[in-house]
């Protein structure tokens, strides 16, 4: 019904648990609603989203009642230092996570549908195909990456017939499984929509990895030189 909403939770790049409420409209057109940390934002939510529905990670919360005046049997463990001993001890209710795994259900139904229709459950090509009418065209750089584990190992242009590789962009050779990129050069007032566009295409690399990124920005006396360091969230 266009009225009933289905109230379900997802994690954040960052390990933030964000609320979120679906629905359809009179119309049928589904609607969502997200509450999000003060410091998050609204448009890397949805990626979140979208990331944690093609992973199948969308849960909710399901409270179990103790029956005591029915003639239903619990099969709870008896040793009394199990939580849901103690909490049927108390006669309290028991609150359990569940994944949301139906791909009908109101939480999934629009993204696999656009999966669906893709053919591929690709974070990037599903929120492409999702944000298509509230963002503008897709961004022209694409991070290149090497071996199993997508090393990233520079920045390329997106053009017509290839992806040309930007020297001004270079990846960092950093320890761990950390990775970054350095851009030099970027005092010029006319580069600086640019350079937002390439650490937004970085940090959309890094989210699709459940990484987060930080910028540190110094001066070579030739212009400032800008440093994006990502790091795994956890």
């Amino acid at each position: 019904m266009a009225n009933d909403a289905r109230v379900f939770y997802f994690n954040s790049a960052n390990g933030d648990e964000i609320k979120a409420i679906a629905k359809r409209d009179a119309s049928g057109i589904m609607q969502y609603t997200f509450t999000v940390p003060e410091n998050t934002n609204p448009y890397n939510a949805f990626y979140d989203f979208v990331f944690s529905t093609m992973n199948q990670e969308n849960y909710e919360y399901f409270e179990l009642r103790p029956c005591f005046d029915c003639h239903e049997n619990y099969s709870f463990e008896e040793n009394a230092n199990t939580e849901n001993s103690k909490l049927l001890s108390r006669n309290e209710p028991v609150v359990e996570r569940r994944t949301i795994k139906s791909k009908r259900d109101l939480a999934n139904t629009l993204l696999e549908s656009i999966a669906n229709n893709l053919g591929t459950r690709s974070v990037n090509a599903v929120f492409d195909a999702a944000t298509q009418n509230q963002t503008s065209e897709s961004s022209q750089f694409q991070v290149i990456t090497v071996g199993s584990d997508r090393k990233p190992v520079g920045l390329c242009l997106i053009t017509q017939s290839s992806c040309d590789t930007m020297n001004d962009v270079s990846a960092m050779s950093l320890g761990g499984s950390q990775f970054g990129f350095e851009i030099s050069k970027v005092s010029e007032m006319d580069r600086w929509e640019r350079v937002r566009e390439i650490e937004a295409a970085i940090e959309r690399y890094a989210r699709s990895k459940r990484y987060q990124c930080k910028v540190v920005v110094t001066n070579s006396g030739n212009g400032d030189v800008r440093q994006i360091v990502c790091f795994p969230s956890y």
